[in-house]
């Protein structure tokens, strides 16, 4: 039922003075209570100020104590003769006094009082006329309450105490007795029911606002997308998302939108668990490279199991909802979720890090653009030419050599050698730390001006940082699997710098790893250059034998066995 039709309905039931008895149900979290308030403050407003009775049955273990509350709640909403305020605002605000004389004529009786409490709290009842009595709670009651005796009091209310009740309850999580006594007395007490299931759109409406603060619009997108219409939990993650957007401030926009995107994501995942929507630990590693999940995927839907199946359907939902990978932003953010506060430092200073990245891929886009337009357009030549040269210098630390290469020699052609010169060093001074930027790509048949080629690879070669021998040499095992560029390394290195290696090997294990290592240099379709590594270790180990026998018996299981003399003679 739409909000406005229960409002409606709510309004009547106060606006009228017929004894009747209405039932609110909805799910849990959907903004039942809040809407009956909400109802009562719109008709005193109005000037329609009833005595009023308001009544959890969560806790409460009997009839008796019902009643006592309706008692309680009810004169304390009783008007005092010839004053403005109630029983209860007079004693919350002390101006209800007795004169020391009448507490001494009190005191004696004080004792007896307890024997006169059933007395008094059923004389006390009695004066409970003509009132709207509110009974919230249903399925939160104790089974030592019955239902039907809950029904029966509301009936007596409205039939012989001309009273109006509202019963609230989420019938969905009633026990199997409530339900059964539900459906006997519901008919027979209730004249109206009210359903209230707000849409998405009106759930976010009343729990943030019909002017929403800009955490709490973009968080309104967001969880209409993924279909929420739980009110308190929107209203928690609005609160959070406020939080969040104090934490983001001064950043870049699109800071917000992540950070809120992921709250709404791990909110409803961490507040309303349910089997179609992934858990919060399936969104903590979303993302991670998983082969056994890929091949998971591949099988048939009928070979899946059940819990693959639902991985998958978890995945197309993160896929519609438009989420990458999990960050350490986006975990920071789930904690904030479990404990209700945000590490504001860690948020911080992660929101920034994503700022820089977001800006950086701004610059790079803005780049792509403007070399397009140039490319592509026919426009005013010059002004394309400037925006080129200016989205060029604002990216200069985003580009590889490659990608920097058509504009300097744009530059080159326009405004001349010396131009393209002093860009070319702008992009070397911005790049010092990205050396692999300022090596020109050969893929794809990319041919580069002579000047800029040798420029940029004699600077690469100056932040070439000293090859660790021992390090890239450790590193190379030939039977799992080797990093080719480290094979260049130790192939490009001059020998007697790799000696030390072996005879300053710290064990015998790692001497015999490193002299295997070497020795399996230029095994198959090697280099030139691995072979010659393969030849030079030989060449070392016949020189050790050669020291004397004893070690040359030591090595010789290394060593290439000798031609027999028949085939020496031959060869000759």
């Amino acid at each position: 039922m739409t909000l406005e039709i229960v409002r409606s309905r709510l309004d009547r039931l106060l606006a009228t003075e017929t004894p009747r008895v209405a039932m609110l149900t909805g799910d849990w979290g959907s903004g039942k209570t809040y809407q009956w308030k909400q109802a009562l403050e719109r008709a005193e407003k109005k000037g329609v100020r009833p005595r009023y009775a308001y009544v959890s049955l969560f806790g409460l273990t009997s009839l008796a104590e019902v009643r006592k509350r309706i008692t309680e709640e009810t004169i304390s909403a009783i008007k005092l003769p010839g004053r403005g305020d109630t029983v209860g605002e007079a004693v919350e605000g002390g101006s209800i006094g007795l004169k020391p004389m009448q507490i001494m004529r009190i005191l004696p009786v004080i004792p007896y009082l307890g024997k006169l409490e059933s007395l008094a709290q059923e004389l006390s009842f009695a004066t409970v006329r003509n009132a709207v009595i509110c009974f919230d709670d249903l399925e939160r009651a104790p089974t030592s309450l019955r239902i039907a005796d809950v029904f029966g009091l509301a009936s007596f209310l409205k039939e012989e105490r001309h009273c109006r009740v509202l019963l609230i309850s989420n019938q969905k999580k009633l026990g199997d007795d409530a339900k059964g006594e539900l459906g006997t007395y519901l008919e027979k007490v209730v004249e109206e029911t009210v359903d209230f299931a707000p849409s998405p759109e009106e759930a976010c409406a009343v729990a943030l606002g019909a002017e929403p603060s800009e955490a709490g619009q973009i968080l309104a997108g967001r969880l209409v997308r993924l279909g929420v219409s739980n009110i308190r939990v929107i209203s928690r993650l609005g609160a959070l998302a406020d939080d969040l957007a104090k934490i983001v401030r001064g950043l870049h926009p699109n800071v917000l939108v992540s950070v809120v995107d992921t709250l709404a994501l791990f909110g409803v995942a961490h507040f309303i668990p349910q089997k179609c929507f992934p858990t919060t630990e399936y969104l903590l590693g979303y993302g991670r490279a998983d082969w056994v999940k890929y091949f998971n995927k591949e099988k048939k839907k009928e070979e899946q199991t059940e819990q693959e199946k639902r991985e998958s359907d978890w995945d197309k939902l993160i896929a519609g909802y438009g989420y990458g990978e999990t960050s350490p932003l986006d975990k920071e953010v789930y904690a904030g979720i479990t404990s209700g506060f945000f590490s504001e430092g860690a948020v911080r200073s992660l929101a920034e890090e994503l700022s820089q990245r977001i800006e950086g891929g701004g610059r790079k886009e803005a780049f792509n653009d403007a070399i397009y337009h140039f490319w592509w357009g026919v426009g005013d030549s010059k002004a394309a030419f400037e925006q080129l040269l200016d989205k060029t210098k604002a990216a200069l630390n985003l580009m590889n050599a490659s990608e920097f290469h058509p504009v300097y020699e744009v530059l080159r052609e326009v405004e001349g050698k010396d131009a393209a010169t002093r860009l070319l060093g702008q992009f070397i001074a911005v790049n010092q730390d990205r050396r692999g930027a300022l090596i020109p790509s050969d893929h794809f048949g990319g041919t580069y001006d002579a000047t800029f080629k040798s420029v940029l690879e004699a600077e690469a070669e100056r932040l070439k940082e000293p090859v660790d021998l021992a390090k890239t040499l450790d590193a190379i095992d030939f039977n799992r699997g080797w990093n080719p560029e480290d094979l260049v390394k130790i192939a490009e290195a001059k020998f007697d710098d790799i000696v030390p290696l072996l005879t300053d090997a710290k064990s015998n294990r790692l001497f015999a790893r490193r002299l295997t290592t070497l020795l399996r240099f230029g095994e198959s379709e090697g280099t030139a250059e691995e072979k010659k590594v393969h030849e030079q270790t030989i060449a070392w180990l016949k020189a050790f034998a050669a020291t004397d026998l004893i070690s040359a018996l030591r090595v010789r299981r290394f060593l290439p066995a000798d031609p027999p003399p028949a085939a020496a003679a031959s060869s000759a």
